[in-house]
């Protein structure tokens, strides 16, 4: 089957005239009717015309191949030239036993085995069920056929390969499709050596259709899983009893929603409810193209970021193993370091690496471009850059009129690599659209400038994470809800900056022949690959700083704290050539301080502790309080720096700022020194802020210091902040310290506060001492309340030694009478689980089985 098959018929019937024809007519007016175009050689050839080549001709250009089965047909030399040209393509093909001109049905044990083999569809029996079965057929096939061509069109105009064709002027199809070699290991089975396979088709069969493709960035994972998807195709155009091929972009896959695959993959697909109850029944071969795509983090509610983040790729694997495990084969694709970095794994059969480039490929790769060629094999570093196909192929491309420049990058670093060969790309890109465009007569319709000043609008976006407002003016307005959107994915809106509505399609138009971003589908598009996304939002992020010109951010949380977009996206790319640009300005005592407060930050938020010097200086220095503030958040919070604990302590115990105060207090909730209990301890019990105070109760608790006991049991006894007490009450029980219980005690029976007392009953479970547990027992004593019995119950469960089973089952014989608050208790001795409590559990409910 070609690239981009069109079909004139969805039937080709093939039959013998001798004993078949009058089943052929009517099959083909039954299929007529059924709203399907059936070739039958009767009408279709004219006369005069070559007839073979139009059966052949028609053959090709059918979606199904129909045998009726007859005597004559299976002896007709005519009929078996047919069946051999239909499976030559190959052409699914549909055999049906039919009732003969003369009244007769032929034999099984007449069928040659070349038909045999495959299960035929018996009309003779029931003409309509053979019918559905071909209009069945003919649906499945067309989906199948249109999967191809959508493959087809990725794997021709969307893949960093086909810039070659643009250099050379002879199509040398062995060059373009460079054969890798890639390296497989089985997740399984740790002490199984690597093995090499020389392509995927290789490890699919070994690893018997679980392979997970990985792949550094521009390694070329997504194209080698588009041309083994075709062959997957194939497989079943040859055999129907292999798994259905079903094809998706992990990115659009929605973690909010955390569909099944098998709900999501045919609503992504609009395939018929047949190929969901293929994947649900494991049928189907999944194709999983990214899974890097969605990212490492999202928050659990985009509206309020506090309360934490998961990771979509884990949820996906959920459903991928999911899927696995119900019988079907998967292929899925991933960068090798987003793998590495996620927790759980998949359990599948074995993961493929692709291997960097041969110089005997690159040397073939070049051999259209002499002077890049000689330049590159002529410089080892030079060559090593060239390992990867997306590199090797910009690079090809790019630098074919200035192979001179190529000698400034083997010295430069990665990041400055990277962007030289993209911009160079680029560039000459736009230099060949707008030479082609002269031959025309044509002016380029938007500037370079333009171009990258949308792209790289576009690309900070993405990269930050936030959503475009598109009924805005100024192109700076954004939705303030935390919504994100999907890594490389692009909607018109996205690219609208800069450009007037009538402006857009033409533009998005221009960007596809300037082949830096592909379209996906209407209205979607996404950037030639993450690292060219990559390179055009750090450059227009740096720009935007240089010149102050920053949109508002998206995210309520970067806005609280300062960080603009540009700021969010050279913070996500981890990009180091940021970090000296974002002390510099920490730096500049004449620098804006609502920025200076973001770039404190984002330098946190990279973790490295190299940055400490900068921070606490900033602490110590800074004469704005939100820098000063940020700055210990970044220190303790995100950094951790034992380097700056002295700093953190006066800036504690010292100053003038509440909000300092608090968040040099929080940044101990996160570093663990001892050195900090006095300073916590004092502003515990004297600072003029109660929520100072409250963080300094949390950094105690995280400490678990006991020399802060005595101030704890102070302020449980005496404060009236409830959210104090709740705080000291809860520390109290991790310090561990006898001393207190008899104050845990008194307020859990005595304090104004609910919450107070039930965190009360937790922390005397923590204690674990026999005077915690006497303590419980003398509340579960007197206090009936449910939910104080339920806490009190959970505390000596996690105690669970033979002292808590005795004052659970005392409290049973005590509420006798009172089958609900028994039952809390007997719970409580089942989590237990020792012998004594279950022995205890079954005599209760045998004598409750008595009453």
């Amino acid at each position: 089957m070609t690239d981009h098959q069109k079909f004139d018929y969805d039937v080709f019937i093939s039959y013998a005239r001798k004993d078949g024809l009058v089943s052929a007519q009517r099959l083909e007016k039954d299929l007529r009717n059924g709203g399907l175009r059936a070739f039958l050689d009767q009408h279709q050839i004219d006369r005069g015309e070559e007839w073979w080549k139009r059966i052949t001709d028609s053959t090709h250009s059918a979606k199904v191949f129909v045998f009726l089965i007859t005597e004559a047909s299976v002896t007709s030399k005519v009929c078996t030239r047919e069946w051999n040209t239909a499976e030559s393509i190959p052409r699914p093909i549909l055999p049906i036993k039919i009732i003969d001109s003369d009244n007769h049905v032929i034999a099984d044990s007449d069928i040659p085995d070349h038909i045999s083999r495959i299960n035929y569809v018996n009309a003779a029996d029931d003409w309509e069920s053979a019918i559905d079965e071909i209009l069945f057929h003919v649906n499945r096939y067309s989906y199948l056929y249109k999967l191809s061509d959508d493959l087809a069109q990725l794997v021709s105009e969307n893949t960093a390969r086909r810039f070659i064709e643009i250099v050379s002027t002879e199509n040398k199809e062995a060059k373009k499709q460079l054969k890798r070699r890639v390296r497989a290991r089985t997740l399984r089975k740790d002490t199984t050596p690597d093995q090499e396979f020389a392509n995927i088709k290789e490890a699919w069969e070994a690893y018997n259709g679980q392979v997970l493709l990985l792949g550094d960035p521009g390694a070329g994972k997504t194209t080698t899983l588009l041309y083994h998807a075709q062959t997957l195709i194939q497989n079943y155009l040859k055999n129907r009893n292999q798994p259905l091929p079903v094809f998706a972009t992990i990115a659009y896959w929605d973690s909010y929603g955390d569909t099944p695959l098998h709900e999501w993959l045919p609503v992504e697909n609009d395939l018929p409810d047949d190929i969901r109850d293929l994947i649900y029944n494991g049928r189907a071969v999944l194709i999983l193209d990214g899974l890097d795509e969605l990212g490492s983090s999202k928050p659990i509610n985009p509206e309020k970021p506090e309360e934490g983040t998961f990771d979509p790729r884990q949820r996906f694997m959920a459903h991928v193993q999911q899927a696995i495990n119900e019988g079907n084969q998967v292929l899925i694709t991933c960068r090798v370091k987003d793998y590495n970095d996620i927790g759980d794994k998949l359990t599948i059969n074995g993961a493929i690496e692709l291997q960097k480039l041969t110089d005997e490929q690159i040397e073939t790769y070049l051999g259209d471009v002499p002077p890049v060629q000689t330049a590159v094999m002529a410089d080892d570093a030079l060559l090593d850059i060239c390992r990867s196909p997306l590199l090797l192929s910009l690079i090809a491309f790019g630098y074919r009129d200035a192979t001179d420049e190529l000698k400034a990058l083997p010295s430069m670093t990665e990041g400055d690599l990277r962007d030289t060969i993209f911009g160079q790309y680029i560039q000459a890109s736009y230099n060949f659209e707008a030479s082609r465009r002269e031959l025309l007569s044509e002016e380029m319709p938007f500037t370079l400038e333009k171009v990258l000043d949308v792209l790289g609008h576009a690309a900070m976006i993405n990269v930050a994470g936030g959503r475009r407002d598109d009924g805005a003016d100024t192109g700076f307005l954004f939705e303030l809800d935390g919504s994100s959107i999907i890594e490389n994915i692009l909607e018109n809106h996205d690219l609208s900056f800069y450009l007037t509505r009538d402006e857009l399609d033409y533009f998005v138009n221009f960007l596809t022949q300037l082949n830096i971003i592909e379209k996906l589908n209407i209205g979607s598009y996404r950037f030639l690959h993450l690292l060219l996304r990559d390179h055009l939002a750090f450059q227009y992020s740096i720009k935007s700083l240089e010149y102050k010109h920053q949109p508002r951010s998206t995210s309520l949380n970067d806005k609280m704290l300062g960080i603009s977009p540009p700021m969010r996206a050279l913070t996500n790319l981890q990009d180091l050539r940021y970090i000296k640009f974002a002390l510099k300005q920490l730096e500049n005592t004449n620098f804006d301080n609502k920025n200076k407060r973001g770039y404190a930050i984002c330098l946190g938020e990279f973790g490295e502790r190299s940055f400490s010097p900068t921070l606490i200086n900033s602490l110590i220095n800074d004469n704005h309080e939100l820098v000063r503030e940020a700055s210990a958040l970044s220190l303790g919070v995100l950094i951790r720096s034992t380097q700056a604990v002295p700093a953190l302590i006066n800036g504690l115990q010292n100053d003038n700022s509440e909000f300092v105060r608090k968040a040099c207090a929080q940044a101990f909730r996160y570093i663990n020194s001892s050195k900090a209990v006095p300073a916590l301890i004092d502003k515990l019990e004297n600072d003029d802020s109660e929520d100072v105070r409250l963080e300094c109760a949390e950094a105690l608790n995280k400490i678990q210091s006991t020399t802060s006991v005595s101030t704890l049991i102070h302020v449980l006894e005496n404060d009236d902040d409830e959210r104090l007490r709740l705080a000291c009450a809860e520390a109290l029980g991790f310090t561990g310290n006898d001393q207190a219980v008899s104050p845990l005690r008194d307020a859990l029976q005595n304090d104004d506060d609910y919450e107070v007392q039930l965190v009360c009953t937790q922390s005397l479970g923590y204690i674990a001492s026999t005077s915690a547990i006497m303590a419980l027992y003398d509340t579960l004593e007197w206090n009936d309340d449910y939910d104080i019995q339920v806490a009190c119950a959970d505390a000596l469960s996690s105690i669970g030694n033979t002292k808590s089973v005795s004052v659970l089952l005392q409290i049973l014989e005590l509420y006798e009478d009172e089958e609900e608050i028994q039952h809390i208790h007997v719970s409580a001795l089942e989590k237990i689980g020792t012998l004594e409590a279950l022995q205890a559990v079954a005599e209760w409910r045998e004598k409750n089985a008595k009453d």
